[in-house]
């Protein structure tokens, strides 16, 4: 098993060997493909790589939210001490929303625009807690007054038509923790957003945290999001790990090609005359992956072991591992 302890001493959420396929007409697509990590009690963990990578999805596979067509193929989500896989749907929407919460990235795909906000932010009270509507109500407006919205009576009576974007992610992130949960999953929740508003969101998510004693996990592309609120992280490509480790030590001593690569992406010193480096190609076919290593077809360093067999996780000290063979302590004999 991958990862550490958390903040709190204990492991919150485990996940083991996650395999996730979908059924397409085109074939099958290995969105996730062997996946470990954990979360530990009040600790910000992070899981970072680009569009296609797998990140959402792990999020999503947590909840069980998936997508038709998909089907876990193997592992184990065991969160509480209780396997979610094993649970039926009952058993989960029982969990979702109450101990488990998620932070979507489109307020407006998962806010009904049909009810009012504190009606529907108080549905979760309702549903979880078995409050009457007038004390959910309430508690509703005081969830919205935790987000800092302006005026929450006001706000609770309104439409998600009626709010700006910040607003309507604010409001998601009332309707997420006013059950009052354990785990926080936040999933891109920046996107649309501009940067000031963006920079507000993260703190307010970093201040949530630590106000409510809970665990987040962050899906995200943006390291510098990472910088801000995560104790650790994972680096997530083509539905695997290629690094893991606490934030400060990747940042300062990143391992893997693809983690280099990354932050180069992020990195810009005006007075230096620098400019963004990109990474050149592109994700590799989920239907079709290449043998070995998955970022070999991008890789600089790339070598013929890479090429045919999957690298294992390799430890660095402390928490911090690879998975690369550039640092493997003997390289197999890939001959013919």
């Amino acid at each position: 098993m991958s990862g550490a302890g958390g903040a709190g001493g204990g492991t919150l959420l485990a996940v083991e060997d996650l395999r996730l396929h979908i059924d397409t007409y085109r074939g099958t697509v290995r969105a996730i493909d062997g996946i470990s990590f954990t979360v530990g009690q009040q600790e910000s963990v992070g899981i970072v790589g680009e569009s296609g990578s797998g990140k959402s999805m792990t999020a999503l596979s947590v909840l069980g939210f998936t997508p038709p067509g998909a089907r876990v193929v193997s592992g184990r989500v065991s969160f509480e001490g209780r396997d979610l896989l094993a649970l039926n749907d009952a058993g989960m929407r029982a969990i979702r929303g109450a101990r488990l919460a998620m932070v979507f990235q489109d307020p407006m795909t998962f806010l009904n625009p049909l009810m009012r906000i504190g009606d529907q932010i108080g549905e979760v009270l309702v549903t979880h807690r078995g409050l009457g509507r007038r004390e959910a109500r309430a508690r509703a407006v005081e969830a919205l007054r935790l987000v800092r919205i302006p005026s929450p009576e006001t706000v609770a009576g309104q439409y998600p038509h009626q709010l700006s974007g910040g607003m309507r992610q604010r409001a998601l992130i009332a309707m997420a923790i006013v059950g009052e949960p354990a785990l926080l999953i936040a999933d891109e929740p920046t996107t649309a957003l501009d940067v000031t508003v963006q920079a507000q969101i993260i703190a307010l998510l970093r201040d949530i945290k630590e106000e409510r004693g809970l665990s987040l996990l962050l899906i995200t592309h943006d390291l510098g999001i990472v910088a801000h609120v995560c104790d650790r992280l994972y680096v997530v490509y083509a539905g695997r790990i290629m690094e893991e480790g606490a934030v400060r030590t990747l940042f300062a001593r990143s391992m893997h090609p693809y983690t280099a690569a990354l932050l180069a992406s992020v990195a810009y010193d005006e007075d230096a005359g620098g400019t963004v480096s990109f990474i050149e190609g592109n994700v590799p076919n989920p239907i079709d992956p290449p043998p070995g290593c998955r970022f070999q077809t991008r890789c600089p360093r790339v070598m013929p072991v890479c090429r045919r067999m999957q690298p294992p996780r390799l430890p660095q000290g402390g928490d911090h591992a690879v998975y690369c063979w550039l640092h493997a302590p003997e390289l197999p004999d890939v001959r013919d």
